[in-house]
């Protein structure tokens, strides 16, 4: 129930006091350095839980501030350095309507930038998977084309054989969802033509921090590569968190 206490105070002090040695090597980073609790770390302020690749539970009591953090880098430090210089200063200042307002219309026109198109192009191509992909051998192909009522394109995989579509848009994320094997992963996909013939794409597993980038050669070529390597191999279907018998209508 909303406003119910969930944890004691005597668990949450228990689990968030370092209990493991510090990391003492000297190129340590500075946040790892304070010791490991019970899933959570030591930080220079608080304490936080986290995970591969930028993914943070930050937990400031003095502020009476918690901060939730998704991000895909692997500069891990970098990410709690700047909340240390910028956040964590402005926390205890008193109030200023004209800097909440500025702010606030900060925040409204902020985005992530979306790929699209910089020059006109096909409405339709065919690809062969590249010798420097790096998903593996059967992500074989694939064959691009309109999508109905425009705006965007269907993007037909070669997986093991089988055609998988998936929706692509053209300078705004388009979702459909990834079946390969028994799993199937959530994907927001957006890209366009450039100057010298070649389409490029962003395919966002959005339940993952990883994204795939597709880029198709005017030479009949497809590489698909990560910007980021998923710790447990190249195959995005490792990474699902979703069978496909969980969802209503599952295609075969």
């Amino acid at each position: 129930m909303q406003g119910s206490q969930l944890l004691s105070e005597q668990w949450v002090a228990t689990a968030s006091t370092p209990t493991g040695l510090p990391n003492r090597e000297p190129d340590a980073n500075p946040d790892w350095r304070h010791g490991y609790g019970c899933s959570f770390w030591g930080a220079s302020h608080g304490y936080r839980g986290d995970g591969a690749f930028g993914q943070f539970a930050i937990v400031l009591p003095e502020q009476d501030v918690a901060l939730a953090v998704t991000s895909e880098t692997t500069d891990m430090q970098a990410v709690l350095d700047l909340v240390w210089e910028h956040l964590l200063p402005a926390l205890d200042r008193p109030g200023d309507p004209r800097a909440d307002a500025e702010l606030s219309e900060r925040m409204a026109r902020l985005q992530v930038p979306t790929p699209s198109s910089t020059a006109p192009g096909p409405r339709a191509a065919t690809w062969v998977r590249s010798a420097d992909s790096e998903l593996p051998q059967r992500y074989a192909a694939g064959r691009l084309s309109d999508a109905t009522g425009g705006g965007g394109w269907v993007l037909d995989l070669d997986v093991d054989g089988t055609s998988v579509p998936l929706s692509v848009g053209d300078g705004h994320w388009r979702e459909s969802l990834l079946f390969v094997d028994d799993v199937v992963l959530p994907v927001a996909a957006a890209g366009g033509w450039d100057a010298a013939g070649e389409f490029r794409a962003d395919l966002r597993l959005v339940e993952t921090p990883h994204r795939v980038q597709l880029h198709g050669r005017t030479d009949g070529s497809m590489r698909l590569t990560w910007r980021e390597t998923p710790l447990h191999g190249t195959d995005p279907a490792t990474l699902a968190v979703r069978a496909r018998d969980d969802l209503p209508d599952k295609p075969r």
